[in-house]
């Protein structure tokens, strides 16, 4: 029987090497970090807005405001329109047309624009022209309130007017609305096309010729919605009437619109040149 005496080998200490254990921290997700940045950008912006909107309340008006969007300015109209028939029928707080807005209309004014700020659409309207209800905000609707007003005074005006004064007043309008529009066609094409300049003109007499005051009316013909009655002044020359024809011509040639939907009628009205515009005229353009 064998002695093992062979004495027993320990085996080292293994030193760690490693740093005493400490509290165990959650490491963050790369999604809450994220989440932590974006948070503390989002706070620094409001913060830079809240900056601006303070200056901006406190800056003087500057200049005039830009036009708005017809269709925005449309609607808001209707929202105005709204809150003065509740001044109106509840409040029992009518504009008083004889008066002016700052003197007289003031506190009519200000309940429109209280009624107003009930709806939703008003504070989306505000938004959509880069406002709130600052200075410049305030303006903007008041200067809607403004021309409510004034549209209502021209109104009462015109149902005052006798019915035979209101008639020629819309006839009145109606023959200058086609006057400009028939001059600006005219001038657009020949523009466009300056070869329709005639052998005895040049360009700058034709320009000469292209204003208002040489543009013959249209009205309608009494009994025939249809027609039209052209009515060329009697101091047009043979000459100057062609070139307009040319014109109009090479415009219903190119148009998928024709120059109007009724027929024209010419008929020949005496009128005097005005000494002005017949200082400027070419001497082709009147009749001898």
């Amino acid at each position: 029987m064998s002695n093992n005496n062979t004495p027993r080998q320990e085996r080292p200490d293994v030193v760690s090497t490693a740093s005493p254990r400490g509290p165990v921290l959650k490491r963050k997700s790369q999604g809450d970090q994220d989440y932590a940045a974006l948070a503390a950008k989002v706070n620094s912006l409001s913060a830079c807005v809240a900056d601006l909107q303070r200056k901006l309340d406190q800056a003087p008006a500057a200049g005039p405001v830009a036009k708005m969007n017809r269709g925005k300015q449309t609607e808001l109209v209707r929202l105005v329109h709204h809150a003065y028939e509740r001044c109106v029928n509840r409040d029992k707080m009518p504009f008083n047309l004889n008066g002016s807005m700052v003197k007289d209309n003031s506190h009519v004014r200000d309940q429109i624009i209280k009624y107003c700020k009930e709806s939703a659409y008003f504070d989306r309207f505000l938004l959509s022209n880069k406002t709130g209800f600052t200075i410049r905000g305030k303006e903007i609707v008041e200067g809607v309130i403004l021309s409510f007003l004034n549209n209502k005074k021209v109104k009462a005006k015109n149902d005052a007017s006798p019915p035979e004064v209101t008639q020629f007043k819309r006839t009145e309008k109606r023959v200058k609305e086609r006057r400009s529009r028939k001059l600006a066609r005219r001038l657009a094409i020949y523009k466009s096309h300056p070869e329709e300049t005639p052998a005895f003109a040049t360009a700058a007499e034709c320009l000469k010729v292209l204003v208002n005051g040489c543009q013959s009316d249209e009205e309608d013909v009494p009994g025939d919605k249809t027609l039209l009655d052209r009515q060329v002044p009697t101091w047009r020359s043979k000459n100057l009437n062609d070139f307009f024809k040319r014109l109009d011509k090479v415009h219903d040639d190119e148009a998928t619109r024709k120059w109007g939907e009724k027929k024209r009628v010419d008929s020949v009205v005496v009128t005097a040149l005005h000494p002005d515009l017949e200082r400027k005229l070419p001497a082709w353009s009147k009749a001898v």
